[in-house]
């Protein structure tokens, strides 16, 4: 019988909004009542209803300063038999002694495309970030993706090494996304589109609306 005693460390010390959060949250809410490890996210990452008597919480402060000290804690803190879910988009900047799964969902980091349209902040957190990727991405053993796509995307970029990649879909249910109204308030039946999404550039507002003007020619 294996006894050895294992830990997931979660290392999240920069999400707290958008999809990130919302894959986070269900992630915790789905934690295991027999397994034991520590989860780093930003301290402005809402954890009401979250917590577990297993898991434990350090709250990272949004500065670059704290986010170094994250990474050197783990590099200190974890051991040979414990595994590490990055969930940032993230290698950890240092190697550590475990496993070591990378959560990979923003093809930015590896899709070479202009980042013209972002504001100057974002395009240099963005380069930034794909540096380090590319720098650190040696330090990770599996990457998981959450499409076929993400996956030939990631294959064709040229940054991996040995690193096995994974078509992992995180949710297995949209029932948290469901919205229902009563059969009142349903107009008669036309064609509408509702894409409800933030304001970056690539969200692609700008080609979904290209779309819908030839689908109006049509």
């Amino acid at each position: 019988m294996d006894t050895v005693r294992r830990h997931l460390i979660v290392q999240a010390a920069n999400v707290h909004s958008g999809g990130g959060r919302a894959l986070l949250a269900a992630l915790l809410a789905a934690w295991p009542d027999d397994l034991s490890g520590v989860v780093q996210v930003d301290k402005r990452m809402p954890l009401q209803g979250l917590a577990s008597h297993r898991l434990q919480f350090r709250a990272i402060a949004p500065t670059l300063l704290q986010r170094l000290k994250a990474e050197w804690w783990l590099r200190q803190n974890v051991g040979q038999t414990d595994l590490v879910l990055c969930f940032g988009n993230l290698p950890p900047l240092f190697r550590v002694q475990g496993q070591v799964v990378l959560f990979l969902q923003n093809r930015y980091l590896v899709d070479q495309v202009s980042l013209k349209g972002f504001p100057w902040k974002t395009r240099l957190r963005l380069e930034l970030e794909r540096r380090w990727f590319a720098w650190r991405i040696g330090n990770v053993q599996t990457v998981l993706v959450q499409t076929p796509s993400m996956q030939s995307l990631l294959a064709s970029s040229g940054v991996l090494r040995t690193q096995s990649v994974r078509v992992l879909p995180f949710l297995s249910t949209s029932q948290g996304y469901l919205r229902v109204c009563s059969a009142a308030n349903v107009k008669p039946p036309a064609t509408r589109f509702v894409y409800v999404a933030s304001g970056e550039p690539h969200k692609n507002h700008r080609r979904l609306v290209q779309a819908w003007i030839l689908l109006a020619q049509e």
